[in-house]
This record gives C-alpha cells, structure tokens and sequence, in this order.
C-alpha cells in the first residue's frame, strides 16, 4: 500500500516522516527530489530560460512574489519529481507500506500514486510561527508561502485519513500510532 502524506507548509510533514522513518517504514521525499532537481542540467536550462537564474532561493523569491510564475516552475519541476517518485515505488513494491510524503502531493495531481492519503492538519496561527522560527523569514512572506498552497479545507476533501497536529509532537506521534494500528 502506498500512503501520501501532504499538508500545509510547515503542518508537521517532517515530523511525520522522520517518525515512520525511525519505525523502520520507507518514505519517499518529494521535497528532496524536487531539491536534486535543480542539479539536473536539462532543469537547470529550462530554470535559466524562464527566470534568469537555477538557483533555488532566487527562483521561490521570484514566484511567491510574482504568483503568475507558479505553473511554469511546476512545469518543470514535478515531471522531474513524478519520475523520480514512481521510480522510488516500484523499487520498494514488496514492502507492506511506503509513505510518499508529498507537500502539494493533490495541487500536482500526484493522488494517482498513492492508494491512501494522509492529511496533517495544523492551525494557521502554529504554521505561521513555525514558518517564521524555521525559516527565519517575515510574517508578510510566510503568509505568501502558506496562501500559495490549497487551503486545508479543499486538501481534506481527498483524505482518507487526517491526523491533528496542534498540540505536543507527543501527542501527534500517539495519533499516527493509533492510526498505524488501524491501518495494518
């Protein structure tokens, strides 16, 4: 069974997935290869065509500011992330469950990899100071990262399966055992 794991930037993906990765479980990190994405000389003169540069930081500054951007950075990044993704599957096919922890795993029409869909769910007001603390950025742009995404309420209409993260990391790990039991 492949598990999708998404939500909202900074809801508690990473959490999530270091768990399940600490428990003996494989999760497929889109984050990651959309990362080495940018290492791949044919992205990199795609990036260089449309916005004058391949590196990473310039380039989010540059969508999130100018939102009219964002398809053509998908265009280039998620077949890249898509290949990579069902490469990754089919290598770990005979295991019971594979997680594929995917931030934007329905906005990239990613949900026809998976079999199920976990949904984390925290508040805006924790994202918001998660965003600021992890990435050391204003309230203005964490807002723009946040509202760049789908909201909470249209991803909850694909899940199978939703785990509150707005309390303890304790608590959110109780939740996803309990959730792991049912599932196995």
């Amino acid at each position: 069974m492949i598990i999708g794991i998404t939500g909202g930037i900074a809801s508690g993906k990473s959490l999530i997935s270091n768990y399940l990765e600490s428990i003996g479980y494989t999760v497929i990190d889109c984050d990651k290869i959309s990362h080495q994405a940018y290492q791949d000389k044919l992205i990199q003169e795609k990036l260089i065509s449309i916005f004058h540069t391949c590196n990473r930081q310039e380039i989010a500054n540059k969508v999130y500011n100018e939102r009219n951007l964002f398809p053509s950075l998908e265009a280039i990044i998620h077949p890249y992330v898509r290949l990579n993704v069902t490469k990754l599957i089919k290598q770990h096919e005979n295991e019971k469950i594979v997680f594929v922890d995917a931030p934007v795993l329905i906005e990239a029409g990613f949900q026809d990899l998976v079999d199920k869909i976990l949904l984390i769910h925290t508040e805006d007001s924790i994202r918001i100071q998660r965003l600021i603390e992890r990435d050391g950025i204003s309230l203005e742009y964490a807002k723009k990262k946040m509202q760049s995404q789908m909201p909470y309420e249209e991803k909850r209409k694909y899940a199978d399966y939703i785990i509150e993260n707005n309390n303890s990391q304790e608590e959110t790990i109780i939740e996803l055992n309990h959730l792991l039991k049912s599932i196995i």
